[in-house]
């Protein structure tokens, strides 16, 4: 029996018009087919899919499905149904690739492929700090993989510390942003994370870093305080600001030595203030504190006002001593470096002293050992030189006997010489 086709698309303006029949006999014999199509799908990861696939022919062929050349059974991620459709359950990247569903039977065989991605969320961006200013910080990343699908944007998260974190949405063109309007010498952190149809990706790592400048600096006393006898004018914006502008001072006094509670004179002053009605020639102690983005810095400094003639008091005895105490360790350091130098100096210089000594009677012992003749033959050639002198009317013979008689009395006192320390070292200098 002859059957003839035809078919036409309808849309919301109407049906279009229909295509040249096509005529079909029917036979007791019909080839394997598949009735399904082949498909290009793009599905999110861990969520479930189904792949159909519809099968004729005369005897009916049986659906046979295989992934990477391998034939496909039900098990714990594939579950194929009596229908001879294939069930995956939770996509992940393992399982993205080609489907193929044959048929076959006596008279012809057919198949389809189904090529599956499965569509990953964006990776992680990698995100850098370039700059920071006192009240800014620029970062910029570049763009991560994404994911098999486009990403559709950015969300810039940071927060200071401490604080709670806002967000900030960024177009997906985007690789830079200046976060603005911060608080000065402050610890801010920020990350930032893609996303695209499927989800959002993992965050970046955090950056850590601070706005420019710190807490207000210590003041000199002489910048700060000026004083007379019933009041102290403070030069309040004088008071280095480390960099981020103070935006208010604490300011309390009392009598020094004074157990009564502080006084407080301005709790957020903003001007220069004069501290009035005190008593003259008095001493007070200020404690001042100023107040940042960046935190508080206190001082307290010990103040006397004048006499009425306006003459400054001397400090009492215990700051003189908490001011010597201050310098001590000063004194002490150079004492740790001075005092074993000059040890160690006076140790050699001994040392030497000591050695030279000792070499120099080693060195007379020595000789007076070895050249006893010679040590008399000097002393007698000074007698014969004594005796011509005084006896110049004395024959030869005379001279002759005295010569031995003088060389008999020098052998004796050269014995004596010798066995004498005090003679010894005049001795030695005879020799020099």
């Amino acid at each position: 029996q002859v059957y003839e086709f035809r078919v036409s698309a309808t849309t919301g303006l109407g049906e279009g018009e229909l295509t040249t029949p096509v005529t079909q006999t029917t036979n007791t014999r019909a080839p394997a087919r598949v009735a399904s199509f082949s498909q290009f799908l793009r599905r999110a990861v861990k969520s479930p899919l189904t792949l159909s696939c519809l099968v004729v022919g005369n005897p009916t062929p049986r659906p046979v499905w295989s992934f990477r050349n391998l034939q496909l059974s039900t098990n714990r991620i594939y579950e194929i149904t009596t229908e001879g459709h294939l069930n995956i359950h939770g996509l992940e990247p393992s399982v993205a690739g080609n489907y193929t569903c044959s048929a076959s039977n006596l008279f012809g065989d057919d198949s389809i492929t189904y090529t599956l991605v499965v569509v990953m969320p964006p990776k992680a961006p990698v995100l850098e700090l370039q700059y920071t200013t006192t009240h800014s910080i620029k970062l910029r990343w570049s763009h991560p993989d994404n994911g098999g699908a486009t990403i559709q944007g950015y969300v810039l998260s940071y927060k200071r510390d401490p604080g709670n974190w806002e967000e900030i949405m960024l177009s997906p063109e985007q690789t830079e942003f200046t976060l603005s309007g911060l608080k000065c010498g402050s610890q801010y952190y920020a990350h930032l994370t893609a996303h695209n149809r499927v989800g959002t990706g993992d965050p970046s790592s955090t950056i850590n870093t601070a706005t420019k400048g710190s807490a207000p600096k210590l003041p000199k006393e002489r910048d700060i305080v000026t004083a007379n006898a019933t009041s102290f004018r403070l030069n309040l914006l004088q008071w280095p600001n480390g960099g981020c502008p103070i935006h208010y001072y604490t300011v309390e006094y009392r009598r020094r030595l004074n157990t009564e509670p502080w006084i407080l004179v301005a709790s957020k002053a903003t001007e220069n203030l004069v501290i009035r009605d005190l008593k003259p020639a008095a001493w007070y102690s200020l404690r001042l504190t100023a107040h940042n983005d960046a935190g508080m810095t206190q001082t307290k400094l010990e103040f006397a006002t004048t006499t009425l003639s306006g003459i400054s008091i001397a400090p009492p005895n215990d700051l003189i001593m908490d001011d010597e105490l201050d310098r001590a360790p000063q004194n002490h350091k150079v004492l740790y470096v001075a005092v074993p130098v000059v040890c160690a100096l006076i140790l050699i210089l001994s040392a030497v002293i000591v050695g030279y000594v000792m070499l120099k009677r080693t060195r007379s012992s020595y000789l007076g050992d070895m050249l006893p003749g010679q040590q008399a033959g000097g002393q007698v050639g000074l007698g014969i030189q004594q005796q011509h002198q005084g006896h110049h009317h004395m024959s030869s013979c005379m001279s002759t006997v005295q010569l031995k008689t003088a060389e008999r009395e020098n052998r004796r006192n050269h014995q004596v010489y010798t066995s004498s320390p005090v003679k010894q070292d005049n001795h030695k200098a005879n020799d020099h």
